[in-house]
C-alpha cells in the first residue's frame, strides 16, 4: 500500500562553530526538509553565511556549465572517486577551452565583418578605401543612385572620373570631382536618390581569400571542439554532478537563522527519524545542541511505498 510518513517539525538550534559537523550530519542522513530562514522572521537573527568555498564552487560551475552547454554535454554523471584529481583536471580543460574559445570567437567575429564588407554594394566596383586616398586633390562620393547621374555630371563638367554599375534597380557607384564642382555634385545626387556607402577595405578578391582563410581556421576550431568534447563530456558531467553538490551543500547555511554564537535549522523530518537526528547531531557536536519537535502546519509529504513501486517512485 503507498501511503504518507507521518511528519514532524523540529528546530535545531546549536552553537555556530559546529555549523559544518551539523551540515554534514544532516546531508549524510538525507532526512530533514530544511525551511529556508527570512531575515526579518526573527529579531535577533540574520540569514546564516556560506561555508567559505562556495564562492570558488559557484564560480566552477558557472564556467562548468557554459563549458557543457557550448559543447552540448549530456548524459547520465557518474560519483566521482577522486574529487581532487578531478577537479585538477577541469582546471586544465577549462583553460584550453577559454582559449580555443577565444580563438573561435575572434575568427568568427572576423568572419561575420568580411561577411558584411561583402554585402557592401560597393564591393564589386573594384574601388577602396586606400585608393580613394589617392585621390587627395579630388572630392569623392561612393554608395548608390536610383537614376544615372552620368548625363546631368556631362553638363556639369567633363572633368570628372566616374565608376559605376548596375545593381537590381539601382546603380552602384564611386565618382571624383574637383572640389570647385563639390556643391553642385552634391545637388545632382540629391535628385538622383543617393545614398552613401563607404568604400569596403578589400577587394572582391582580396575580401573572398580572406573570407577562405578564416573559414577554414574556425572549421578546424569546431573540430577541436569536437574531439574535446569526445574525450571529455563523461568527466566534465560527473564533476558538475559531484561540484553541484558541494556547492548546495556549501550554501546551505544561507537557509539558517543565524547570530554570533548561534545558529537555528527549522525543517520537518519522518516522525520516526526524528531520534537518529538526534542521536547524530549531539554525536558530531559533543552534545552541544538542541533539537526541539515541534507541531507545524502543512507538512510536505513523503511516501513510504512497497518495493514493487521503486522503479516508478521518480
Amino acid at each position: 500500500m503507498i501511503r504518507p510518513k507521518e511528519m514532524t517539525m523540529v528546530r535545531i538550534i546549536s552553537p555556530s562553530r559546529t555549523v559544518r559537523d551539523v551540515v554534514e550530519t544532516l546531508y549524510d542522513l538525507k532526512v530533514l526538509h530544511i525551511l529556508d530562514f527570512k531575515k526579518g522572521d526573527a529579531e535577533f537573527f540574520d540569514i546564516g553565511k556560506p561555508f567559505k568555498e562556495a564562492t570558488s564552487y559557484s564560480e566552477q560551475l558557472i564556467a562548468l556549465r557554459a563549458m557543457i552547454a557550448r559543447l552540448g554535454i549530456s548524459g547520465v554523471p557518474k560519483n566521482l572517486k577522486n574529487f581532487r584529481d578531478a577537479q585538477q583536471k577541469f582546471f586544465k580543460l577549462n583553460k584550453i577551452f577559454k582559449s580555443t574559445i577565444e580563438k573561435f570567437d575572434k575568427a568568427k567575429s572576423i568572419e561575420n565583418e568580411l561577411l558584411n564588407e561583402a554585402n557592401n554594394p560597393l564591393t564589386g566596383l573594384g574601388i577602396t578605401r586606400e585608393k580613394i586616398k589617392e585621390y587627395k586633390s579630388l572630392v569623392s562620393f561612393a554608395g548608390t543612385v536610383k537614376s544615372p547621374i552620368e548625363s546631368k555630371l556631362q553638363r556639369l563638367t567633363s572633368d570628372y572620373m566616374l565608376l559605376q554599375k548596375k545593381l537590381e534597380k539601382q546603380i552602384v557607384f564611386a565618382l571624383f570631382v574637383k572640389r570647385e564642382f563639390e556643391e553642385k555634385t552634391k545637388a545632382i545626387l540629391s535628385e538622383s536618390g543617393f545614398t552613401e556607402y563607404q568604400a569596403p577595405s578589400l577587394t572582391k578578391a582580396e575580401l573572398e581569400g580572406r573570407l577562405g582563410r578564416v573559414r577554414k581556421e574556425t572549421a578546424a576550431l569546431e573540430g577541436q571542439f569536437e574531439g574535446f568534447k569526445k574525450a571529455n563530456s563523461q568527466s566534465l558531467a560527473d564533476y558538475e554532478y559531484s561540484l553541484a553538490q558541494l556547492n548546495e551543500k556549501a550554501e546551505v547555511p544561507l537557509r539558517f537563522a543565524a547570530s554570533k554564537s548561534t545558529l537555528v535549522a527549522t525543517g520537518w523530518i519522518p516522525t520516526d527519524k526524528a531520534e537518529q537526528l538526534k542521536q547524530n547531531l549531539s554525536s558530531v557536536t559533543r552534545e552541544k545542541i538542541f533539537v526541539e519537535l515541534l507541531h507545524g502546519k502543512n507538512p510536505p509529504t513523503v511516501l513510504e511505498n512497497p518495493k514493487l513501486t521503486n522503479p516508478f517512485e521518480f
